[in-house]
């Protein structure tokens, strides 16, 4: 699942293995997300770019209580 994050101005791209049938359903466009990520440096064609690997993702407050790390 690749998705483009977008906070004010500032855009980053990001790429979650293995969630796509259990969250295609769930994000829409400009949902506010809550996201545990890494950082990653990528190398395409010659040019380097940021990218977050995304470990868990989900709508904003979904997590709270449910005994998952936020």
């Amino acid at each position: 699942l690749q998705l483009t994050l977008r906070k004010g101005r500032e855009v980053i791209d990001g790429i979650c293995f293995g969630r796509e049938e259990d969250l295609s359903g769930t994000l829409r466009e400009g949902q506010a997300l809550d996201i545990v990520a890494r950082l990653a440096s990528r190398v395409f064609g010659g040019f380097e770019s940021l990218q977050l690997e995304i470990r868990d993702v989900a709508p904003a407050g979904a997590l709270a209580g449910s005994g998952r790390p936020a």
